[in-house]
């Protein structure tokens, strides 16, 4: 094919274009013309209609009541013009289609929102197999649509909370007075899996372990550092603040739910957010917080974690997640490289509880002292 005849099929296809679209807005002014005079012929369909309507109330009218001066007066006085009921009666019809074409507006709105929010349930990914947790999580990526986005939180912290029960199953034995905690490292399908429970009694009442959760985790945190970026009625979203030379980041979802003398507390790593500047990185990490008030006055917190990172997505060796906890396993036998990061991160655990107790502690001196001095 010649240059010349595609020029000439491309010019062609431009002015079937032109030509469509002349057609489209052509056919548009000529609905809205149409659109007119169905207003004006309904309009002089009721006047019509309301002229007969009133030459019978006047043929009955004298047969009622002899006319006289006064009451025509009056008549007079109560009597509208029929250009005025015209006027009210298109002045209602524009209402009446301003409020159909509202209704119409946020009936599609709906529609995309459910159509977006069964993609969310149907199509998202599932967490890989080699994570051991007793229920099937969700992949769970928020969505720059602020509607879209507030459910998908509920729905992905909601999944949680459902699922508390099966998670404490395997809850160790521990009396409610007292410390405890258990650690379980297994790794396999190139995938480090990290099971962590643990028991810890708050020097504070239920509702005031509430507020420091939802609104001091930041004070709380001994990791990282987390700043809240997004509040919702039940959920914060927290920003974890990431090294410079990283170029991955971390948004951490919360939610609380409560009941008679207990709360829930869930907490769950994003995989994906739209709103992110960049991409999250691929850990899944899941805990659950069981608070019961205790008859002291304290609060008895149980928690269990979830943390399963694929070495492969994020794009690391088993020796290099090691060094992140401080252990060197490069030199030693891929049967003790296991045993000896699951001592690790044993220690490092239990620093790291060690930490937030601390954390807790000087958190509740602070909030009781600035109460009393309210």
């Amino acid at each position: 094919m010649s240059l010349t005849t595609v020029a000439v099929q491309d010019k062609s296809i431009q002015e079937r274009h032109k030509t469509e679209k002349r057609q489209y807005f052509r056919q548009k002014r000529q609905n809205y013309r149409q659109r007119e005079r169905d207003e004006i012929e309904w309009l002089r369909s009721q006047v019509a209609g309301l002229e007969i309507q009133a030459r019978g109330l006047q043929a009955v009218a004298p047969r009622r009541q002899q006319p006289n001066r006064h009451n025509e007066w009056q008549l007079r006085d109560l009597a509208l013009s029929w250009r005025d009921i015209a006027a009210q009666l298109k002045r209602e019809y524009r209402l009446t289609v301003s409020e159909h074409d509202d209704l119409l507006e946020r009936v599609q709105t709906q529609a995309e929102l459910n159509q977006a929010m069964a993609q969310f349930v149907i199509q998202a990914e599932r967490i890989p197999v080699s994570l051991s947790t007793p229920f099937r999580l969700q992949y769970v990526a928020l969505s720059a649509h602020p509607v879209h986005r507030k459910h998908s939180k509920e729905w992905a912290t909601q999944q949680l909370y459902h699922n508390m029960p099966v998670v404490f199953q395997d809850f160790p034995i521990a009396s409610s007075n007292g410390d405890a905690t258990a650690f379980k490292l297994d790794v396999r399908d190139m995938c480090v899996n990290v099971k962590d429970y643990s028991q810890y009694i708050w020097p504070a009442p239920l509702e005031m372990v509430r507020f420091m959760l939802r609104h001091h985790l930041e004070e709380m945190s001994s990791g990282q550092q987390i700043e809240a970026i997004e509040w919702t009625e039940n959920t914060v979203l927290y920003q974890v603040q990431a090294m410079p030379a990283q170029s991955t980041s971390v948004r951490v979802l919360q939610a609380q739910f409560h009941e008679a003398g207990r709360s829930v507390l869930v907490v769950r790593q994003v995989e994906a957010d739209e709103l992110s500047e960049v991409p999250l990185r691929p850990i899944y990490n899941v805990m659950w917080m069981d608070l019961q008030q205790l008859p002291d006055g304290r609060t008895l917190g149980r928690t269990a974690s979830f943390v399963s990172t694929n070495l492969v997505d994020s794009g690391i060796s088993l020796d290099e997640y090691a060094k992140r906890y401080g252990v060197d396993v490069s030199q030693s036998r891929e049967d003790d490289k296991v045993q000896i990061l699951q001592n690790a991160l044993a220690k490092w655990l239990e620093e790291h509880e060690e930490r937030f107790r601390e954390r807790v502690n000087t958190l509740v001196d602070k909030i009781r002292n600035n109460f009393m001095l309210q």
